[in-house]
């Protein structure tokens, strides 16, 4: 799976979510997808989350019904739960979090709080992985101040 680059069309409005079946080359394209990028699919393959490229909201696609909704008024880089039952994702702005959403009753919660931390990483710090166990792992920017040599010959 996966979505047209809206950062690098000529025209992003055309942009949409795409499956390729590798055994048998075919493409289609995620019903309903036109307009959405940055495909994310929940571990057992029943969810899509994407991003549309107008607003901030996070979509999700049930493969069972074919219909996507909103599932949050947020927006950025998304992370399943490896059981799949939470969909996690950054806050920016004022507060910037780390956010999870539970699929089951769409309750939102804090997980982390970003206020004090400084990200450093690709595409400016928008990234973030998920522990095995849950917990969020971002790179944190410690500036170029602290330089430390280590010795690997072990003496």
């Amino acid at each position: 799976m996966f979505s047209d680059a809206p950062f690098f069309q000529a025209n992003p409005g055309s942009v949409a979510i795409h499956i390729l079946d590798w055994k048998t080359g075919k493409l289609e394209t995620v019903p309903g997808s036109a307009g959405l990028f940055s495909p994310a699919w929940s571990p057992d393959g029943r969810y899509i989350a994407a991003k549309p490229l107008k607003g901030q909201r996070t979509m999700l696609f049930d493969s069972h019904t074919q219909t996507w909704s909103e599932l949050t008024d947020g927006w950025g880089f998304t992370r399943w739960s490896s059981d799949g039952q939470y969909l996690y994702y950054m806050r920016y702005g004022e507060r910037p979090a780390i956010l999870r959403i539970h699929l089951s009753n769409r309750k939102v919660e804090e997980v982390a709080g970003l206020s004090l931390f400084r990200q450093g990483g690709r595409l400016a710090g928008l990234q973030f992985a998920l522990a095995p166990d849950g917990c969020p792992t971002l790179l944190r920017d410690t500036g170029t101040q602290e330089i430390y040599s280590v010795d690997w010959s072990g003496r």
